[in-house]
Parts: structure tokens; sequence; C-alpha cells
């Protein structure tokens, strides 16, 4: 019988440009940069359908009735889906005019660095609480967000039972935590990196520095955290 053929070769590496990634036009390839390259990715772009368009080098000048004008060529679609409003993390709360009774922003107070207690939470307002808000911990978000959930679960039943109507984190626990989430991100690759991941977005006036957004330190330690606060009988918070 004939010898089996040779293994395919290796994907390449998900963080590095590869020499042989199989795109026809070396153009685009560069412009993929550090995109995971995940195996079958490249190769969409050598569809007859596919081309990327650096909007950095040839921005888009204007959308007209047959598809979008850049700087140097008009490109004719017969749909195009707009995802130009994106911001990440933070954005969903500064697009509402969150306002304490007493007029606090909380878009002003986290124009610098989001301050919250285990992301559920922010300091100043009480009984808003956060699914999936800036300094909880990232990984398998279905999972994070199940968690989070049942533990905002318990603190609400603590606070009704106990006869409570409102509840908010103390500033010195909303002190320790901002520390703690520093501390995390501190010697990390990404905590220098300009993406929507660390606030950064060309999108948004005014976002273009790296933020800490999430807690570091890895989903075991926070649900750690998090479980000794519930133990505690929630001592970080100010019940009224």
């Amino acid at each position: 019988p004939p010898p089996p053929p040779p293994p395919p070769p290796p994907p390449p590496h998900p963080f590095f440009f590869h020499p042989d990634d199989g795109i026809r036009d070396s153009s685009t390839s560069r412009g993929l940069g550090d995109v995971y390259k995940r195996q079958g990715y490249y190769e969409v772009y050598n569809q007859e359908n596919v081309l990327l368009v650096d909007l950095n080098e040839t921005p888009i000048t204007r959308i007209t009735e047959n598809g979008i004008k850049t700087s140097n060529q008009l490109y004719e679609f017969d749909l195009i889906i707009y995802a130009t409003g994106f911001d990440g993390v933070t954005g969903p709360y500064d697009r509402i005019d969150i306002r304490t009774s007493t007029g606090r922003c909380l878009k002003d107070d986290w124009s610098d660095f989001p301050r919250t207690l285990f992301g559920m939470q922010a300091e100043g307002f009480p009984n808003m609480f956060m699914i999936l808000g800036p300094h909880t911990s990232r990984g398998n978000i279905p999972r994070n967000i199940e968690e989070v959930v049942d533990w905002q679960t318990n603190l609400l039943e603590y606070t009704m039972s106990n006869g409570f109507t409102r509840v908010e984190p103390k500033s010195k626990s909303v002190d320790k935590w901002e520390a703690q989430v520093k501390k995390a991100s501190e010697g990390l690759l990404m905590s220098g990196v300009g993406s929507w991941q660390t606030g950064v977005n060309s999108n948004v006036p005014g976002r273009d520095k790296p933020r800490v957004l999430a807690y570091n330190g890895g989903a075991v330690k926070y649900r750690t955290v998090i479980q000794k606060v519930e133990a505690n009988n929630y001592a970080e918070f100010f019940f009224a």
C-alpha cells in the first residue's frame, strides 16, 4: 500500500506573523498583524469576496448610495454592517446618564479609573449592581456571569432578610480592591497595550490611554475573595 500522506503543517503561532501563512497578498498579511491566527482564519482572506482595508492609511471619506468611499477608492456593497460604536467594559455604563440623588455622575467618577468593589458595585451608587462590570474576574465569561449572579443573589437575600433597603460598598473596601486589581495587572503585557480590553478606543474621544479594567488575578482567587466576604456577612458593605 502507498505510504500515508504527511501530517499537515502546524498552524501559525498565534502571536507572530508567519511568512508561510498562505495569504496571497503580502500587504493583507502585514495588515493582519497580531490577529489570533486560528486554523482556517487566514484562508478566508484568499476568497474573491474578501478584502482587508487599513482605514488608518486610507480613511473613510463618505458613504455613497453604492458603497463606501475611502481616500483612494470606492468599494461597492449590497449591504453594509456598522460596527464602529463598540466600547467595551465601561462603555455601556458611560452611555447611560447614571447619577445619584445629589447629581453625582458615574461617567465622571470613572473618567480616570473605575472605582468598584469586585466589579459588582460602584462606590457611592447604592443598590446599583453590575453583572460583568470593570474589575470582575476574566476567563470563561458565561461562567463568570453565573458566579456573579449567584453571589449577588445571596447578597440581596441577606439585605432584605435583615430589613435593609440600601447596600453599597465602603470606601475603604473599594480602596483595598483597587490596590489588588492594580497589583494583579503588574508585569502583564496586556496592561501596556492599547485595546478595548484596556479601555483604549479610537471611536471615543479621550480614550487613548490604557486603563486596568479587569481583575487579572485569576477566577479561582477571585472566587476565594468573594466567598470570604460572604462568609463574613459582607462586612465590606454598608447597609441601611
